[in-house]
């Protein structure tokens, strides 16, 4: 049994930390001074004087809270161990660094800070404790501690996992430090940083400064070959550019299914707010739709969920890509994408502070080229101009009089809210809408509580012209309608419906020529790929009512429907 009453996984049983450790430690040292291991050699040539820095990091915050020194000569005490480096998943990575940290840190470094009496030392870090983590969909997996403790994940600064000893040990780079009287080859030391995220948790970046990049590349990728990257725009709230992270063309085919959308649940209509039964908000005048299962949309929404550091896919832990479009005069009053439920009445958990979940992050996507005066910004409420000297600060009721005074109040009633957002717009932190520029914020704080300096709101579009966006929801547990979303303590996760979104595949026998060169297309309008006998089976997630048709040369030869939950493999 582990520490909270569960059972441990039979993988981890055996596994106590210290006689995990005790095996995994002493794989080292055969692999690296054993000329006569069977195992690959790991690189230690970035390791000086074969020893490394580890510094480490909270979740979120760009200082180090503490710092451990780890020589392979630690090793040589250490029983044989009993497999290769290549052999031990991320799991087995993560519990590894995780009993050397805790039991090399400093007892008063990297503590938690977020929770009343938590558990001593970076342990308490790591495992915040049942009222505080959240079950993640590989919980099951995880390698447990001394008396059932949870390990934490280790991130770059990047955002890439870190999910191998190979990669872990490349990550060492060199850095200068002062040499005292007597000291051999003291000036220079390699280092390592890692980000160290709580059990339960999930990955938010560390920005220092205003302008600070984050290069990507490594592990997100797009089709234009560009290198994808983060550029620091605000520290409160943490605000990003993504650059390169979608393609013009990207957005135009985006905005065009949006348009050909017919089902009722996702085709652009006036946009509502709220948990559970949506409402229609005098407030918020814009128009929305939301595209699930579009080839594009899969792929924004997968290069979405990569940028948010995570190395797996999980569609439970994203909305369906919500489409908006601001005509003249339209915008969204400001408010938290953070999810609150104000009757109480719902089932699903929606505490993220504590075993919850909820929003945690936005990633805006802008489709249309506005420029200044035109509107259409998202502002940020809460924020003054982080780069604004304080002197040059405007006051609402200034911001006001100067909107009066000028052309665009042609276009607004006065003393409505819609004035007095365009009044927040030209005060506050806002962000301009480009074509193909994205966005990322958090709705979270690293401890699971909300951030309110979150709050934002759309501004009106001041221009004859649309404003088109998208946004994709991320959140820290699966939301609800997903396996492994939290219900409140006492409360049964009630039956997926047949509504919620299905995986089809479609498959080609390659028993009828007439198929040889057969292509996929949803409601024969959008591409999917190719099904013809070279290719592999196709995968395309969707929903009970949408219309998936087959088409040979300039023909549709063949039509699927989605009607319930069973008919989801099909066979040409």
């Amino acid at each position: 049994m582990d520490a909270w009453g569960g059972t441990i996984p039979t993988r981890t049983t055996p596994r106590t930390m210290k006689s995990f450790v005790l095996r995994l430690l002493v794989l080292y040292l055969p692999v690296v001074v054993n000329a006569s291991s069977a195992c690959e050699s790991l690189n230690f040539d970035s390791w000086i004087n074969n020893e490394v820095v580890i510094e480490v990091h909270r979740n979120g915050e760009a200082n180090s809270c503490g710092s451990v020194v780890f020589s392979l000569e630690d090793l040589s005490t250490w029983d044989i161990f009993q497999k290769c480096p290549s052999d031990l998943n991320k799991y087995d990575v993560e519990a590894f660094l995780s009993y050397l940290l805790i039991s090399k840190l400093d007892t008063e470094s990297c503590l938690n800070e977020y929770d009343p009496e938590p558990t001593p030392g970076f342990l308490g870090y790591c495992d915040r404790g049942e009222g505080y983590t959240p079950i993640l969909t590989d919980h099951d997996h995880l390698v447990h501690l001394s008396d059932g403790h949870l390990p934490c994940r280790f991130f770059t600064r990047e955002g890439l996992r870190i999910a191998s000893f190979e990669q872990f040990s490349s990550l060492a780079v060199e850095k200068d430090q002062a040499c005292s009287e007597g000291q051999v080859d003291c000036g220079r030391t390699a280092h390592i940083h890692v980000y160290a995220v709580s059990a339960g948790r999930v990955f938010m970046f560390a920005p220092h400064h205003i302008g600070e990049i984050f290069e990507l590349s490594e592990h997100v990728q797009v089709t234009s070959g560009l290198p994808v990257y983060l550029e620091v725009l605000n520290l409160n709230p943490r605000a990003f550019d993504v650059h390169n992270f979608f393609s013009k063309e990207e957005s135009a085919d985006l905005v065009q299914r949006a348009l050909a959308e017919t089902s009722e649940s996702h085709k652009i209509k006036r946009s509502t707010t709220g948990t559970g039964e949506s409402n229609v908000f005098n407030k918020r005048t814009s128009d929305n739709g939301f595209d699930t299962h579009g080839k594009t949309a899969q792929k924004v929404k997968r290069r979405c969920m990569s940028v948010l550091g995570f190395d797996e896919y999980i569609e439970g832990h994203t909305d369906g890509l919500q489409i908006l479009r601001y005509n003249t005069s339209k915008a969204y009053t400001t408010h938290m994408d953070y999810m609150v439920d104000k009757s109480g009445l719902a089932s699903f958990n929606y505490e993220s502070e504590f075993k919850g979940g909820n929003r945690f992050a936005t990633i805006l996507l802008y489709m249309t080229d506005l420029d200044e005066g035109e509107g259409g910004e998202t502002v940020f409420s809460e924020s003054w101009p982080p780069t604004l000297p304080e002197s040059e600060r405007k006051e609402l009721s200034d911001a006001l009089s100067e909107l009066r005074s000028s052309n665009a109040s042609q276009m607004l009633k006065k003393n409505s809210w819609e004035e007095k957002m365009v009044a927040t717009c030209r005060s506050k932190f806002a962000v301009r809408p480009n074509s193909a520029r994205a966005v990322l914020f958090y709705s979270q704080l690293p401890s699971g509580k909300e951030d309110p300096m979150a709050r934002h709101g759309g501004c009106p579009v001041l221009s004859e012209k649309p404003k088109w966006a998208a946004n994709l929801w991320a959140w820290n547990t699966p939301r609800e309608g997903f396996p492994g979303a939290p219900f409140k303590d006492g409360e049964e996760a009630p039956e997926i419906p047949t509504s919620t979104q299905l995986k089809a595949t479609f498959t080609n026998s390659r028993t009828n020529s007439k198929f040889e060169k057969a292509q996929l297309y949803y409601d024969e309008s959008v591409y999917w790929g190719e099904v013809g006998f070279a290719g592999e089976p196709l995968v395309a997630y969707t929903y009970v009512g949408h219309r998936w048709s087959i088409k040979v040369g300039d023909e549709f030869v063949k039509q699927f429907l989605i009607e319930d939950e069973i008919s989801v493999n099909f066979v040409i």
